[in-house]
């Protein structure tokens, strides 16, 4: 009885494993095809910034390293960073959820950003979350400088990020 209760259980995990390997390989399929349609429509622009012509440098992981009033030592502690490795959206982590949203530059100087959403994960402490999440978009003005990332607002506020893949 036991042996065949043991039979059963393991058949019926392995046919969830199964739909599940399914599931993320059409996700994935699903999109490199969404990447592949979007970088054809961006270089027929030619004008505009696009994807393509992007700041290279901009494009890798960015850890935050001065924020508002949140010392350097909290901010590592919270594995907090900025990840626009991606081309037409961004991800950042506070600490806990996956922030996700859009950003476009301008003219190697200008940054917008947009569309930002986030997971709904349960954590103990989303304060610098909630704060990046209420200030983002107020930031207008990136400079990089060797491994550093600065973004600014109008109001002379800064957030400043170094390049995790920096030596």
């Amino acid at each position: 009885m036991k042996k065949q209760l043991f039979s059963l259980l393991l058949i019926a995990f392995l046919a969830v494993q199964c739909q599940t390997k399914k599931a993320t390989e059409s996700t994935t399929k699903t999109d490199s095809t969404t990447t592949e349609k979007e970088t054809t429509k961006t270089e027929t622009m030619p004008q505009k910034e696009t994807k393509m012509n992007r700041n290279k440098n901009l494009n890798r992981i960015w850890i935050l390293v001065k924020f508002e009033n949140f010392d350097e030592k909290k901010l590592k502690q919270m594995e907090a960073s900025l990840d626009f490795s991606k081309t037409e959206n961004a991800t950042a982590n506070m600490g806990c959820n996956t922030l996700n949203f859009s950003y476009k530059t301008q003219n190697n100087s200008k940054i917008s950003f947009s569309d930002v959403s986030s997971t709904k994960m349960m954590c103990l402490d989303i304060t610098l979350e909630n704060e990046f999440k209420n200030k983002l978009n107020t930031f207008t003005t990136y400079k990089i400088e060797n491994h550093k990332l600065t973004l600014t607002n109008d109001k002379k506020q800064e957030m400043v990020f170094i390049a995790q893949d920096w030596d």
